[in-house]
């Protein structure tokens, strides 16, 4: 952070000292002012500022060997709350969160057959009407995120490539502003639950990952030296649209043989359902009738079904084959496997090293590691976009 005056140093002191009794709570002024190395009078008058803000209270005192015992801090987040927004394909979720990131509450609504104008209205009405049931005040929220699919493009306000298309054409983040009134902030979805592994889940301690989601469609989040790298148009990480055959479907993008054609959840559910339509023998066709979700084809998947396993073990080449040539170019340390209708167990961790061993880089092979997605049920990116809010706002108090 460049800091050019007086007043913009204040602030980073006053977020560096939030910031450490958030993690370090409770806290001592004597602690805070050994751990940061300044003055005990800086100390006290940041940590005074803190105080009559409300965003933190002194608690019980520490034992001490003499003298008027010290007391000690804490962050108040139950008292300030946010909201995360997730657009998915003909579903909105929106949640509140407090400042603690404790999920308050978690609903959604359908969007079939709405515009994006009269989405983001409804949205308003359900959050005001959830806000007043819980007796939390308008005034007590430090801002909206909203975790899209696609790619978001700041400069233009718009999101282009989505498997959302309601919202393409739309600027979004002025509509949401111009509604709620409130600071928003905008990220593409995988990017948000790289920087939520990075800074809070599976990839705490790495400096460098890669994070992929693959569900309806494939898209990846990039953290490099500590940060979230996004690119000039914010498109870095669309592992997706990697060309991985020369013929073959048309993609949304609208290039022809991209990696979201042939191994996305999407993609697997379409070709199977297809080829069983034309006559071939499955054993889905024992227990479910089609169209056959993805949830009843990864279980014939897992249960040897011979259909189920080509269609998905050549998906798997496909995304095998990006992957190590994302791998081979950016070194991570850490690779983070996500969505995935929770089809990621040990056997396909294994199942990862094994093939990503045989095509890639031998010395990266041997310290990178691969793990799955943090576990949060179903609520990963809603904590994962109230964690970017929060992590935003921190900055500016």
């Amino acid at each position: 952070m460049e800091i050019r005056n007086t007043r913009e140093l204040k602030q980073y002191n006053k977020f560096i000292i939030l910031n450490e009794i958030i993690e370090n709570q409770p806290v001592s002024r004597k602690d805070l002012t050994k751990k940061m190395e300044a003055s005990h009078a800086t100390i006290s008058y940041i940590v005074k500022d803190l105080i009559e803000e409300g965003l933190v209270v002194e608690t019980e005192f520490m034992e001490s060997n003499g003298g008027r015992p010290p007391r000690l801090l804490e962050f108040k987040g139950s008292s300030k709350f946010l909201i995360a927004v997730e657009i998915i394909d003909q579903v909105l979720w929106y949640s509140i969160f407090n400042l603690n990131l404790e999920l308050i509450k978690k609903s959604s609504f359908s969007t079939e057959e709405l515009t994006a104008q009269e989405i983001i209205n409804l949205s308003y009405n359900k959050i005001i009407k959830e806000l007043e049931e819980l007796d939390i005040d308008f005034d007590k929220l430090i801002g909206l995120g909203v975790s899209t699919p696609g790619i978001y493009e700041e400069d233009i306000d718009r999101l282009t490539n989505s498997t959302s298309k309601i919202w393409e054409g739309s600027n979004i983040k002025k509509e949401f502003q111009k509604k709620f009134k409130l600071p928003v902030y905008i990220e593409n979805d995988a990017n948000l639950a790289a920087y939520y592994e990075w800074a809070y889940g599976a990839g705490r301690g790495y400096s460098n990952l890669i994070y992929i989601y693959i569900a309806d469609g494939i898209g990846g989040g990039l953290i490099i030296n500590n940060q979230l790298y996004k690119g000039i148009h914010g498109k870095a990480g669309e592992i997706g649209h990697v060309k991985v055959k020369e013929e073959g479907e048309k993609c949304d993008c609208g290039g022809i043989g991209c990696l979201e054609t042939v191994s996305s959840i999407k993609a697997i559910r379409k070709e199977i359902n297809k080829r069983i339509s034309n006559g071939e023998k499955s054993n889905l066709l024992h227990s479910h009738q089609p169209p056959f979700t993805a949830d009843e084809v990864i279980k014939a998947y897992r249960e040897g079904d011979p259909l189920s396993r080509e269609i998905i073990d050549r998906a798997f080449s496909y995304l095998m084959n990006a992957l190590s040539s994302i791998i081979n170019l950016y070194d991570p340390g850490l690779l983070i496997l996500g969505d995935m209708h929770d089809f990621i167990d040990d056997e396909l961790i294994n199942r990862f090293k094994t093939g990503l061993k045989k095509i890639c880089f031998p010395n990266i092979m041997e310290k990178l590691d691969i793990v799955k997605k943090t576990d949060k049920e179903s609520n990963l990116q809603m904590h994962a976009t109230a964690a970017f809010v929060f992590d935003i706002w921190k900055k500016t108090v």
